[in-house]
């Protein structure tokens, strides 16, 4: 793992999600102030080792012979928890209801990571030693349940 993976995870992530709405998205704890005239946030609020590839050896290409045979590298696999907030449009007080657009734009959010629920690894996952890159693979709030039930793990997504 490279010192910016976390970063570089969490930048790919906002890309996809600023795409999806055609917007920007904040990066950050979702405060109104904060975000501004921005849709939605994006922040980060909990990282763990993921328990099921702790253990698991890490292999990479050599980088004098990315072609040779692999060789064992320390890893650390990490669960990210991110937390996606949206936003009334500007000006939209709803006296509690909510907003068209800000459901819309919910709804954009989570057809993206359904459809697209994979992060490639080589434009964001890569390390400077030359590591393989690995799949980032979202779960749906179905999928989180029965793992909860079954594996007691609340975990939304999981590297492999």
């Amino acid at each position: 793992m490279s010192a910016d993976a976390i970063a570089r995870v969490t930048v790919a992530l906002q890309n996809r999600l600023a795409s999806a709405i055609a917007g920007p998205v904040y990066v950050g704890p979702p405060i109104p102030d904060d975000v501004g005239a921005r849709k939605a946030a994006l922040f980060l609020f909990h990282v763990v080792p993921n328990q099921a590839l702790r253990n698991e050896p890490h292999y990479v290409a050599r980088p004098s012979d990315p072609a040779g045979p692999l060789i064992e590298a320390p890893a650390l696999p990490l669960d990210l928890r991110f937390l996606v907030s949206v936003f009334r449009t500007a000006g939209s007080g709803g006296g509690g209801v909510s907003d068209p657009d800000e459901l819309r734009t919910l709804g954009l959010i989570v057809q993206t990571l359904h459809e697209r629920p994979f992060i490639d690894g080589t434009r964001c996952l890569t390390s400077s030693s030359g590591s393989r890159p690995s799949r980032t693979r979202w779960k749906s709030s179905a999928e989180c349940g029965r793992c909860f039930r079954r594996r007691r793990t609340g975990r939304r997504w999981s590297t492999s």
